[in-house]
């Protein structure tokens, strides 16, 4: 608004440099909107949802992009390194254990250090062995979150269920990393929701929400009800509901054009009544043969 009330003031002393900048500026906010516009379009008809939020993210700012509450992990370089050396020492060390379990075996005078050289490098083969499953978890975890910020950059709360479905990881592996995240101040004020349907990037977010849980789980259990079931519908029940939106529709259309608000609010009424119809066949499918003679009608 700020853009637009210096643009518009009745100021007399605005010089024509300052108009001049501030239409430009206006230009320039237009063409991104107008590019984030087509990279949106695009996205969605290719159904390219992962170079969709790439294309987003390295056009956002980045004070707009994640702002203050989703953080960068650190590079994974230092991980990749360590996991190298703790490579190289696990063979090290296994030769040390072949060397001392031989010495042991084929040595009477040089038994106790063979014993000495076995148990020492097989207690250094299980330590690396721990660390490289380690260190090769936190790189998974670390590719892994770099995929949730994708989602979590442009938005002030997440279904924990796009989340998985996005990186294509169990809802139970997606809640952990995010619960390792909050705690590793990756998403220093992240939140779940009580039933853990939901994440909430900040404290602003989830202050909201707790001034009515129930009423927003209620919500958001009711959000992936209908998506279930419209994910669930068979090409029958599809065309179905297509044939009642396009009655609908017409029906909209109709009221616009009527001019007697007693009959505006009749077809407004049956519009209703269609709509509610063509709803309980979307959640009882079974009822779709009782819906010929309405059709008809």
């Amino acid at each position: 608004m700020g853009l637009f009330d210096n643009l518009f003031s009745k100021k007399s002393n605005s010089s024509s440099e300052e108009i001049e900048a501030l239409s430009a500026r206006q230009s320039d906010y237009l063409g991104d909107a107008e590019q984030l516009a087509n990279v949106v379009a695009t996205g969605l008809e290719s159904e390219n949802y992962s170079g969709m939020n790439q294309q987003l993210a390295s056009m956002a700012p980045s004070e707009q992009l994640r702002a203050k509450y989703v953080f960068d992990h650190p590079s994974i370089i230092g991980s990749i390194v360590a996991i190298t050396v703790c490579v190289v020492a696990t063979l090290i060390y296994f030769y040390f254990l072949f060397i001392g379990s031989a010495t042991t075996f084929y040595s009477t005078e040089f038994f106790s250090v063979g014993a000495i050289i076995s148990v020492g490098s097989l207690v250094i083969l299980f330590v690396n062995i721990w660390l490289i499953v380690k260190l090769v978890a936190d790189v998974k975890h670390k590719i892994r979150f770099d995929i949730y910020i994708e989602l979590l950059g442009f938005k002030s709360l997440e279904f924990v269920e796009d989340l998985a479905l996005y990186s294509k990881q169990k809802e139970a592996t997606v809640i952990k990393d995010l619960n390792r995240a909050v705690k590793n101040k990756l998403i220093p004020q992240g939140h779940f929701s009580r039933d853990n349907l939901v994440f909430m990037v900040s404290d602003k977010v989830y202050d909201k929400y707790m001034e009515k849980p129930a009423v927003y789980d209620r919500y958001f259990q009711k959000q992936l009800e209908e998506r279930h079931r419209v994910k669930s519908r068979t090409k029958y029940i599809n065309q179905i509901i297509e044939t009642g939106e396009q009655y609908i529709k017409k029906l909209n259309d109709f009221k616009t054009l009527v001019k007697d608000k007693a009959v505006s609010r009749k077809i407004e009424r049956l519009s209703n009544v269609v709509s509610m119809i063509f709803h309980e066949i979307d959640v009882n499918p079974n009822q779709v043969n009782s819906l010929g003679v309405f059709l008809n009608y």
